[in-house]
């Protein structure tokens, strides 16, 4: 029964690493640094994909699937999405051009400077680092971040009686 969940999620979150690495691609030649509307859609993708994974997990289950098995289906997505986000960006901002670090620091300091209320004024986001560390450390706390969405849906997913 894992296997079936395992799989499909798998195919969910290459399908999403695909979609995270065109969007910064798109960024990076497009110089969209501080897109607003290009950041939500880098946010619910993840978010959409893993609920639809979990859909799809009950529904190939036949309408029996635990918690776990919500959260492992959502989990698999997301892990996926954000090691493939991580990937891409130390590759364009380490491997490929590291001159757009400067760009992108640029960036972050013209957002800060527009907006004295933002979170981003009020010391709540720090100077962009590329290190591989850094890139690690944004993989685990989105993941557990977006972990507690998937253990939100997954329970109101699995609560949801189906109609055969």
């Amino acid at each position: 029964m894992d296997g079936i969940i395992k799989r499909q999620s798998a195919i969910i979150g290459l399908i999403g690493a695909i979609i995270a690495s065109a969007a910064y691609v798109a960024i990076w030649k497009l110089q969209w640094y501080s897109s607003g509307w290009m950041a939500m859609v880098i946010l619910i993708t993840p978010l959409i994909l893993g609920i639809t994974s979990q859909i799809l997990a009950k529904r190939a289950l036949q309408g029996a699937i635990s918690l776990k098995q919500c959260v492992l289906a959502f989990l698999i997505v997301v892990v996926l999405f954000f090691v493939a986000e991580a990937l891409i960006n130390y590759l364009i901002f380490v491997v490929i051009d590291p001159s757009a670090q400067e760009e992108m620091r640029e960036a972050t300091l013209k957002a800060v400077s527009t907006n004295p209320n933002s979170a981003a004024s009020s010391g709540v986001f720090k100077e962009p680092t590329f290190t591989p560390g850094e890139y690690f450390r944004a993989v685990l706390s989105k993941t557990l971040l977006y972990t507690v969405i998937g253990i939100i849906s997954g329970f109101f997913i699995k609560n949801i009686k189906t109609t055969s």
